[in-house]
């Protein structure tokens, strides 16, 4: 993007974009907000929205001063390395997919030391929240944003959790005829699906 902007100086443009993404004031909600509006129509012009993809995203890092690093899984290097991790929900149809929020995923370790979180400046209102915690906080404010709606996929780390009965009960109010509970020692699944191809 550097390069586009400004050939002549692309080191120094490379340098005010970052500037700009780490400390300008705008607001990640609304970035958000203004992309699913102008992107959503065009993926739906391409056919209905079939699935909510709830997964996680490491990027490798080799110091220990960006916000959120640590040693932990990183799925690009397929191993525990340095990395940031970011938690993500995206809408998907077979033409298209669009990452609708983003969290970044700060690990114990940060949350509780004082002084890293004084130095990259973390909000005090951010606090410890786990991958599911994370997965389960976008799940309802997509569910309360009215997004179109689709099967929700995860990877088992994130479904063994709060997620699946949080679904569950969300489904009991919606789509009360779409899911029925069953006895727990007759399938582990407490979802059972009797019809139709949406959780939502």
């Amino acid at each position: 993007m550097a390069a586009v902007m400004a050939p002549e100086r692309t080191a120094a443009q490379h340098q005010s974009l970052l500037h700009f993404v780490g400390s300008g004031g705008w607001s990640d909600e609304k970035v958000l907000g203004k992309i699913r509006e102008m992107v959503v129509p065009a993926i739906e012009r391409q056919g209905a929205v079939e699935a909510w993809i709830i997964d996680d995203t490491g990027f490798p890092k080799q110091g220990r001063h960006s916000v959120g690093v640590a040693r932990q899984y990183c799925g690009q290097l397929g191993k525990q390395d340095n990395c940031q991790v970011a938690v993500s929900l995206s809408i998907a149809n077979h033409h298209a997919s669009l990452p609708v929020a983003y969290r970044l995923y700060l690990p114990k370790e940060w949350a509780e030391d004082c002084d890293r979180r004084r130095k990259v400046g973390i909000p005090a209102e951010v606090g410890f929240r786990t991958k599911p915690e994370i997965a389960l906080e976008q799940l309802r404010w997509a569910c309360a944003s009215d997004l179109p709606r689709g099967v929700v996929l995860m990877d088992a780390g994130y479904g063994a959790h709060l997620i699946m009965a949080w679904l569950q009960q969300q489904l009991a109010r919606e789509r009360p005829d779409t899911f029925t509970q069953t006895a727990p020692d007759r399938n582990p699944n407490p979802l059972q699906r009797r019809g139709g191809p949406y959780i939502f």
